[in-house]
Formats: C-alpha cells, sequence, structure tokens
C-alpha cells in the first residue's frame, strides 16, 4: 500500500511538474510548482517508510548503565559470601584488645604548643 502510495506520489509530482512548464501565467506556474515539491516531500516521506520497514534498525544494547562506579553483570553468577577475618589491627596476639581508656603517653610533635592560660570573660555572666 505505501509503495502504490509512493509511486503515485511520484506521477503527481512528474504531471504537476509538467504543468508548470506548460502554464502561461506565473501565479499558475508558482501554484503547480508549490504543489508539485509537496507532492514530491510526501513521496520521500513515503519511501522512508517502506524502507524502515524492511530494514528495521537493530539494537544490540540490552542495557545502559549511566551511574558512575557502578557495574551490573546480567546473567552473571553470585559471587560466594565472604569469609569473616578477625582484625588484626585490633588484636596485637591473641585474645588481647586495644585498651581504649588507658591514658597515652605525650608526643614531641607540635613542641612548640602551649597551654591555654586562664580566660578574661566579662563581669556580667549573662554575656
Amino acid at each position: 500500500m505505501l509503495t502504490a502510495q509512493a509511486h503515485t506520489l511520484d506521477v503527481i509530482f512528474n504531471k504537476l511538474a509538467g504543468m508548470a512548464i506548460d502554464a502561461r501565467n506565473l501565479n499558475q506556474t508558482d501554484t503547480y510548482l508549490k504543489l508539485a515539491l509537496r507532492a514530491q516531500g510526501q513521496s520521500r516521506t513515503t519511501w522512508e517508510a517502506v524502507s524502515r520497514i524492511q530494514n528495521p534498525a537493530v539494537n544490540y544494547l540490552r542495557q545502559t548503565n549511566i551511574a558512575h562506579n557502578q557495574q551490573i553483570n546480567n546473567h552473571a553468577e553470585p559471587l560466594p559470601e565472604p569469609k569473616p577475618t578477625p582484625n588484626e589491627l585490633l588484636e596485637v596476639s591473641l585474645h588481647e584488645r586495644m585498651d581504649t581508656r588507658a591514658p597515652s603517653t605525650s608526643s614531641r610533635a607540635n613542641q612548640d604548643m602551649e597551654a591555654l592560660g586562664s580566660v578574661n570573660r566579662t563581669r556580667d555572666p549573662r554575656r
């Protein structure tokens, strides 16, 4: 049906273009050429539709991931469960834990720093 329509529009274009050549008045020539070019444009659009039906675009993409640092594995086997490992930083030897309440020794870094002196406050306690 689309092929017949495209051929018909092509025949109309050729007929109107011939009539525009034979026209004696400038207005008639202008009208015939406008109609001829419209028929030609519709014929081209119809042929594009026929081409798309006969040769559809093939899309090989199954999934598009746009996010950063994201990986999606389609049909991938699940990873095995990770085995829990003891934290080696907390345990130096077996059953020995860090004492977080013990006072730490002073370091030699920033020797130029001193403790703050007394703070001079206002006499008014509301401020």
